[in-house]
């Protein structure tokens, strides 16, 4: 996942949130992309990001002087691009207290392959905001081979028993 104490291009976690660089100025652009799933939009800034590379975005993440939404496009940039959200930094923002950014970071562990990426998964869903259980046991349901070892450790028990069963049964069902 790389030193996410080294960015890269010239780009520090304390310098994103300025935007004066010209890699400063293109992560910008990246991060607000409008309809950043159309094909039109993609040409514009898939380049952009694969030549800033993955700590840019990991950088951006962890900035607290960017916007809760340019912090959750960087993180659905790694996901995309860069083989999806490092564990380290999936704890890191698991702290941040911003709930969206927490449930999407939640959404991108079940889209990698990182070990450990269902441990932390299972102590997102013991959160109080019901966004970020919700995204917690849905990204579990993605990453079923390990929710039946972690029952079993009982990192995922709950005290209800149907949704113990539930789990139990989501994780049996093949995709």
């Amino acid at each position: 996942a790389g030193d996410l104490q080294s960015p890269t291009m010239g780009i520090s976690s304390t310098q994103v949130g300025d935007y004066k660089s010209p890699a400063q100025q293109a992560l910008r652009e990246i991060l607000s992309a409008p309809q950043p799933l159309a094909s039109w939009s993609r040409a514009k800034w898939v380049p952009l990001a694969k030549e800033l590379g993955k700590p840019a975005f990991e950088q951006a993440a962890l900035n607290r002087k960017l916007t809760t939404f340019e912090r959750i496009r960087a993180v659905e940039v790694q996901v995309e691009l860069f083989d999806g959200v490092a564990p380290e930094l999936a704890r890191k923002l698991a702290g941040s207290g911003e709930p969206e950014l927490i449930a999407r970071v939640a959404w991108a562990l079940a889209r990698s392959a990182e070990p450990g990426a269902a441990a932390i998964l299972a102590d997102l869903t013991h959160r109080d905001d019901p966004r970020i259980a919700r995204a917690a046991w849905e990204a579990l349901i993605s990453v079923a081979a390990d929710v039946r070892r972690l029952h079993s450790d009982s990192a995922l028990r709950v005290p209800h028993s149907a949704v113990n069963q539930s789990l139990l049964t989501s994780a049996a069902t093949p995709d």
